[in-house]
């Protein structure tokens, strides 16, 4: 009879840890966008950037579909493609540790380049404000990795690692 104990983190921990890290990447954007008029959100910038480069026939199907909630499902779109983002590169990094930092470093780059074309956004914020993102982003997601990567050999060693991992996942959260 197969045995039912915990015998350590599958992919979808390693998914876990991607989109928790995506999460703290976004979240440190957001409140260097609080802080300052001149910084603008990265994710709103990028919500314009696909406005503006989206052809002028499903801009007007989305204002007929969603009405006034037309930015709302784009911005939860994009939270959405970013999560999605996030738990590929968590679990790739099971393997290749350089792959979470090209996606961090793409997509802030991205976001970046999506921010510098906001009017009155101070350059120098807006960089500051995407490479914090991509270096929260890769330092969450190396800290929880290195949690679920500490339990042995023994099913006990995961369960303890795990309950380590919760509580991280959680303090990132509130952080």
């Amino acid at each position: 009879e197969p045995s039912r104990e915990p015998r350590g983190p599958g992919a979808a921990w390693y998914a876990a840890t991607g989109v928790i890290a995506a999460g703290a990447a976004i979240a440190a954007s957001e409140v260097i966008a609080g802080m300052f008029f001149s910084a603008p959100s990265l994710v709103v910038a990028l919500g314009d950037a696909v406005i503006a480069n989206t052809p002028s026939v499903i801009t007007k199907w989305a204002i007929r579909t969603f009405g006034t909630a037309d930015k709302l499902v784009l911005v939860i779109s994009i939270l959405a493609v970013a999560t999605i983002f996030g738990s590929l590169l968590g679990v790739a990094a099971r393997r290749r540790t350089w792959v979470p930092i090209a996606g961090f470093a793409a997509f802030g780059t991205l976001a970046a380049a999506a921010g510098l074309d906001v009017p009155l956004a101070s350059s120098g914020l807006v960089l500051f404000s995407a490479a914090a993102a991509v270096v929260v982003g890769v330092g969450a997601l190396r800290l929880m990795q290195r949690l679920l990567n500490q339990s042995g050999p023994s099913p006990t060693d995961w369960k303890s690692s795990r309950r380590s991992f919760l509580a991280a996942s959680g303090a990132i959260a509130v952080a």
